[in-house]
């Protein structure tokens, strides 16, 4: 089993190691479904107003379920 899980949480949430950061979520091939998005996130996104090296921000993410896909492995 490869307990992604923990490893996106990052210690500070009950995971392990520094957490998974939006930047590097979508460096990865992650994709992020912005209708489902809350329309107050969004407009902090379009401002600049999210910190997007917060492993927070990604879990929010998949709490809203807006990640959807993987656009590439490697």
């Amino acid at each position: 089993m490869l307990n992604s899980h923990l490893a996106a949480e990052g210690a500070a949430f009950g995971g392990e190691g520094p957490g998974l950061r939006p930047k590097g979520a979508l460096a990865a091939g992650l994709k992020i479904d912005a209708d489902a998005l809350p329309r107050d996130l969004l407009e902090q996104l379009s401002k600049g107003k999210v910190n997007l090296n917060d492993p927070a921000v990604t879990l929010e993410l998949l709490k809203l379920n807006a990640v959807i896909a993987v656009n590439r492995l490697f």
